[in-house]
């Protein structure tokens, strides 16, 4: 009886020896892979430029020299280092990189921070001051929020750069084309913009625009707010489309402004909006 006792006593040690051991397999093998996790994601870091002192190191010193001080944010550096942005101050890289942000993210409040912005460096140091690359990237921004972004790219329609002059008329011209924006809105867009508008061949675009794309009574009623609002530039063009309106020549036309805008009356009385015109002018979104 004693020896069976005995028997079972041993085998009971040797499955505690045996677990016991098990335990400790198991637990040498997961310090192991925890360690090597550990070691791989050391290495990750390190390839990534994140942890190693000496990389930091570097990476401060190539900024220095390079002069770019960009956001580290995702795009941002690759907007900022391409090639026709390389020679720009690290300021106007940064606006580079932001309106590019602004693109990206369609964030109409960001552009209008950015536009100020850039309006306050010209005004403070003049027109130049904000390079041409940096004004073209600009109009690009703007014309993704047209037509609320209207009174932004009148800004840039007098530019010195031909090429962002042909940009923000190439927007100017989408605008003024775009269907879905009914007759009285445009109205509301384009007497705001008479108001700052000295560019010859923009104000050609608006008057003719005034001229076709709206119904009569509202035709009326924008070329009348244009004679009281509009730069001398855009009155004269104005008064050059209201004759053509009335049938006469320029030189016929009363000196005073309140006379004009009688004949127009008088002659929206006998050429009133047809049946159809206030759904035709309409657009989309009035």
């Amino acid at each position: 009886m004693n020896s069976h006792k005995q028997v079972i006593a041993s085998v009971s040690l040797l499955a505690v020896a045996a677990a016991v051991g098990v335990f400790f397999l198991l637990s040498g093998e997961r310090s192991a892979g925890e360690g090597a996790s550990a070691a791989r994601s050391a290495t990750e870091v390190r390839r990534q430029g994140g942890s190693s002192g000496r990389d930091m190191a570097q990476r401060r010193r190539v900024r220095s020299e390079t002069a770019i001080d960009v956001a580290d944010a995702p795009g941002r550096g690759a907007v900022a280092d391409d090639d026709e942005y390389r020679s720009l101050s690290s300021e106007m890289r940064r606006i580079i990189a932001d309106l590019q942000d602004s693109l990206d993210a369609e964030d109409r409040r960001s552009l209008s921070r950015i536009c100020d912005k850039l309006s306050k460096i010209r005004r403070e140091r003049g027109y130049g001051a904000v390079p041409a690359v940096v004004r073209a990237k600009a109009v690009e921004a703007i014309g993704l929020f047209l037509p609320d972004s209207l009174a932004e790219l009148a800004e840039f329609m007098d530019d010195p750069e031909p090429e962002v002059v042909e940009s923000a008329f190439d927007q100017l011209d989408i605008l003024l084309n775009d269907t879905t924006i009914g007759d009285n809105r445009l109205s509301d867009m384009l007497v705001s913009m008479s108001k700052v508008l000295v560019n010859e061949d923009a104000i050609d675009s608006m008057a003719l625009s005034v001229d076709i794309n709206m119904r009569n009574s509202v035709k009326v009623r924008t070329l009348s707010q244009m004679l009281d609002a509009g730069t001398e530039p855009v009155v004269e063009k104005i008064r050059e489309t209201i004759a053509n309106t009335l049938e006469v020549e320029v030189e016929e036309l009363p000196a005073n402004s309140e006379l004009v805008k009688q004949q127009l009356a008088e002659w929206l009385a006998e050429n009133p909006d047809g049946e159809d015109d206030p759904e035709f002018y309409k657009g989309v979104e009035d």
